[in-house]
């Protein structure tokens, strides 16, 4: 009776490390997943924002010579 009193505590005990060590490597994996994609947002975010004054740019640079042609220079 003891033995198996013992037996199931002890594989308790394991379960719990076990559940323990895999919660910390999910956390851990969670995180590295959480940097990774906010990484990704914050670049596709830079990306967007630099194609719009890219694009500011090159619609200033447009505008600039159509009005140049116009007057002549």
């Amino acid at each position: 009776y003891f033995g198996i009193g013992y037996l199931f505590s002890i594989s308790i005990r394991k379960c719990e490390w076990d559940c323990r060590i895999r919660y910390k490597e999910i956390s851990v994996h969670f995180s590295i997943v959480f940097f990774w994609l906010s990484a990704l947002i914050y670049s596709r975010l830079n990306l967007f924002e630099a194609e719009r004054i890219l694009q500011g740019r090159s619609n200033a640079i447009e505008n600039a010579q159509i009005s140049q042609f116009e007057n002549g220079v």
